[in-house]
This record gives structure tokens, C-alpha cells and sequence, in this order.
């Protein structure tokens, strides 16, 4: 995926993440889209209200102010020579104010921050889902950091880059209107609240340098608290195909296909580019990306042989309509599929090996002969697991025995090999065991979509039997009509 490539290609530090230190393309775009129509309707939805509201406060300008020394300028008057922040903050006046405006500024981040909470519905799938494969890649590129860093990391990309815009210039966003006039004292409360919840998403704090700020820091930490939860929430979404009901089988169900509007000229850049960068697109010869440029042709025609006697520049913008259709499976080479289905019988039968007789290693197993008690064993384990093995071979014996001659075809086509006692198949069956309930849940998601896949091509049928009913009355109308006309 694009994101995780450009995480690792670019970031180097987890603070570098949608930082202008380093300017990535994908978190641009995935803001991008999500705020395109349907996102920057949820997301008016979500905050129009609170930010009408605070517009609508008449509180007064000195509220908003955590400035000492212009506080200090109004309460009291021009400051002294030399004179700091903190030694404003330090006068009564001065620090009743700054009070004031901290706890204004409080109440309102609290409000804000409670709606956005519980509106994590109003944010885009797209971006959640983004947010989840940031996160994942953010975890495999730095194992080393917690949970807790790699969710700031995130909250760069949901808070700083999506929601705060939205907060602190809500006309340019299409939050409230475009036109309507915002006061500079309006413009300041809301950059104001967008900043503190900011510092809140990355548990940013003030320190001795703004000691007359630190009343803030607990808030700062609470504010942090409740975004880690909301971020770990807006990242717990499930995959697309889940999402939106997609497996492999919906191509050839779906009744009207996808359809690319392309002009003749980019069609052809865009051939030449992936001939050009081949190496760099596909560098992997089973890439399916080769197979398809090589399907394409390996040449890429000039816009002059195909406008013949029109203008070509004319020709270069023609507007070309592709529907695309799925690309058929590719066939197993000879021999692959069976090589596949011996591996896959001879797993079953070491299984069966491996329930019925005790020994130290495959091959020890294969070249000691089974007792009474293993043959009885075995016969059991057949029975219970309703196989036909019984039928099949005579004995354990026989099966071992067949087992040794698919061993040394396997081994021949380089599948397993006898010097680390068949640890392949071992293996093999091993993943089996450790991934059984995933299987059972794979399988019964895959009977619910083959399911849900047969309504889908049984309602395409009865929509084609339509057509074709509706062709048939239309010519037979036509010749009717001709007969009489006749």
C-alpha cells in the first residue's frame, strides 16, 4: 500500500509524521478525499453546532488573552522597562485575568472535545481506515516504541490535519458559510481552542519558560488521556472487504461494469511510464504487473501512426471509454497443480502418521515398523475422522509405504527434503494447527459470501432473462410490424 511505502521510504523519527520536516503525498490525499462531499458533510454534521455556539459568546476579548504582558498593558498599564512575562503574571490583576481566560479556554476545548468523542462515526471510514494502516506501519517501522507514541503519531493525521482546520477556520472548510464575515476576535477563540486540543492530541505541555501556563498541563494530560482512547477507537475498523460485503467474486457478479474515462494521450504516457520504470514498478519477474505490461505490448505506438490523415493534436485529447472487466486467473503450469495435490495428500497421510505411532522424527517413524497397538490406532483414527483410508490401504504399513514413494517425488521437485527429516510438510502441518480456528472462521466467512455470491449471479441471470424477454418482445414487434407493412 502507498502509505506504508512512503513510511518506509521517508520517516525516520515517529515525530516526523505529517511534519514539514518531511512532506508526505499520501496523508495529503487521504485528507484530501475525506473531506470530498460525503466527509465534509459528517463533518459539518459534527461540529457546525459547537462552533456556531462559540461564535455566538459574547465573552470578552481579555478572556481569550493568556499573554501577560499585554494583560498587564490594559489591567494595569504600559509594563515597566525590561519587564517579563512572568513578572506580569505575578501581579494580582494581572493573574485574575490569566486565570479567567485559562478556564474559558478549558470550558471550551472540554465542549469540543466531548463532541468530537462521541462523533467518531462522523469521521470517514476512508480515513479510519487509513488511520488503522498508519498505525500498523508505524508499529513494524518502530517496534520498539509504545502504544502510546505511535497513537500521537496518528493523531496527527485525524486531529492536526483533519479536524483542527475545521476548528479553527471553519469557513474555509465549509463548516459554516463561506461568506459570512468572521471577527478577529472570533477567529482568535476558535485558533485558540484548535490549539489547545492540539496540545492535547500530542500531550504537549508548557514548561518553565511559560511557568504562567503550566494550570494548563492537567488539562493537557486529561485532554491526551481521552484522545488515545478515541484514536485506538477510530483505528478499530474492520478491513473493506468486511466493510463493504467485497470478496474475490464480486467482479463477475456485478451487473454494470466499472467504467475510466481516459484521454488517448495520457493513455499512451502512461503505457511508456510503466515501460520506462518497469524495474522500479515490478521489480519481482512474478510480479502479476509484468504479465500485464507484457500483455499491453512492450512498445508503446505514436499518437502520429494512429490519427493517419487527422490532426493529431486532436486525436492526442480524444476521449477514450474503457470498461474494465476482471483479469481471468492465471493457469498453474503443468505439473504445478499436482505437484501442489501430492504435497497437500502426503501432509494428510503424515498426520495420520504422527496420531497413530511415536518415534523421534519423521524418518525414524517411516523406517520403524508400526505395532499392534499403532495399527489398532490407526485404524481408530480413520474410523472417528470418517476417511477412507481403510479402504484405500491395507494397513499403516501400506500407507508409510506409499507415503516414502511421494516423499521421494517431492523431494525430486525440491518440495521437501529427507536431510532435515521432511521439516517442510512437519511445518506445514504445524501452521495448519496454529492457524486451525482462523481457518474455521475463514471458511465460514467464505460460505457466507459464496452465499451471498449465488443470490448476486441469480439476480444477474433473472436481470439478463429480463433483456433477453425484452429483445425477443421488441423484434417480434418489428416483425410484426414488417409483416403487416408486407
Amino acid at each position: 500500500m502507498a502509505l506504508e511505502e512512503e513510511i518506509n521510504q521517508k520517516i525516520k523519527r515517529l515525530d516526523q509524521i505529517c511534519s514539514p520536516e518531511v512532506p508526505m503525498v499520501v496523508p495529503r490525499i487521504i485528507v484530501m478525499l475525506s473531506r470530498h462531499v460525503h466527509g465534509e458533510a459528517l463533518l459539518r454534521e459534527l461540529l457546525k453546532p459547537s462552533v456556531e455556539e462559540l461564535l455566538g459568546d459574547s465573552e470578552k476579548s481579555e478572556h481569550l488573552n493568556t499573554d501577560p504582558l499585554e494583560i498587564y498593558k490594559y489591567v494595569v498599564g504600559p509594563p515597566t522597562k525590561g519587564m517579563t512575562a512572568q513578572q506580569a503574571a505575578d501581579d494580582p490583576a494581572v493573574a485574575q485575568v490569566l486565570l479567567k481566560a485559562i478556564n474559558y479556554l478549558v470550558e471550551w476545548a472540554d465542549k469540543f472535545r466531548i463532541v468530537i468523542a462521541n462523533g467518531k462515526e462522523k469521521i470517514p471510514y476512508g480515513l479510519r481506515y487509513m488511520s488503522k494502516v498508519m498505525k500498523n506501519a508505524l508499529h513494524a517501522k518502530f517496534p520498539q516504541e509504545s502504544e502510546k507514541e505511535i497513537l500521537k503519531a496518528v493523531g496527527r493525521l485525524v486531529y492536526d490535519e483533519f479536524i483542527s482546520p475545521a476548528i479553527s477556520s471553519p469557513d474555509s472548510v465549509h463548516i459554516i458559510e463561506k461568506d459570512r464575515a468572521i471577527s478577529q476576535l472570533d477567529r482568535k477563540k476558535l485558533a485558540s481552542v484548535a490549539k489547545l486540543l492540539q496540545y492535547g492530541s500530542a500531550n504537549k505541555g508548557y514548561g518553565d519558560d511559560k511557568s504562567y501556563l503550566t494550570p494548563l498541563n492537567p488539562h493537557i494530560k486529561r485532554f491526551h488521556s481521552d484522545f488515545r482512547t478515541y484514536l485506538s477507537e477510530i483505528c478499530n475498523v474492520p478491513e473493506p472487504e468486511e466493510k463493504f460485503g467485497i470478496d474475490r467474486y464480486n467482479d463477475y457478479t456485478v451487473v454494470n461494469k466499472p467504467t475510466v474515462f481516459l484521454a488517448l494521450g495520457d493513455l499512451l504516457f502512461f503505457h511508456g511510464a510503466l515501460l520506462e520504470f518497469r524495474q522500479l514498478i515490478a521489480p519481482d519477474k512474478q510480479d502479476p504487473m509484468n504479465a500485464m505490461i507484457d500483455e499491453a505490448g512492450v512498445k508503446v505506438p505514436r499518437v502520429q501512426d494512429i490519427a493517419g490523415q487527422q490532426d493529431s493534436a486532436e486525436v492526442e485529447q480524444m476521449q477514450l471509454t474503457l470498461t474494465l472487466s476482471p483479469k481471468r486467473s492465471p493457469v498453474l503450469a503443468d505439473g504445478q497443480d499436482e505437484d501442489r495435490q501430492l504435497f497437500l495428500a502426503t501432509k494428510k497421510y503424515v498426520l495420520d502418521l504422527l496420531l497413530s505411532q511415536s518415534g523421534d522424527s519423521l524418518t525414524a517413524m517411516l523406517n520403524t515398523p508400526a505395532t499392534v497397538q499403532e495399527e489398532q490406532a490407526h485404524r481408530d483414527h480413520v474410523q472417528k475422522s470418517g476417511g477412507s483410508s481403510i479402504e484405500e490401504f491395507k494397513s499403516l504399513e501400506a500407507k508409510k509405504e506409499h507415503m516414502r514413494a511421494n516423499l521421494r517425488t517431492l523431494e525430486a521437485k525440491g518440495l521437501v527434503s529427507s536431510s532435515d527429516d521432511y521439516q517442510a510438510i512437519v511445518s506445514a502441518i504445524a501452521a495448519d494447527i496454529r492457524k486451525e480456528r482462523k481457518y474455521r472462521d475463514v471458511r465460514r466467512t467464505e460460505l457466507e459470501h459464496l452465499r451471498d455470491t449465488a443470490g448476486r449471479l441469480d439476480a444477474k441471470r433473472r436481470f439478463f432473462n429480463d433483456q433477453v424477454d425484452k429483445y425477443n418482445e421488441y423484434l417480434d414487434t418489428c416483425l410484426d410490424n414488417l409483416n403487416r407493412n408486407n
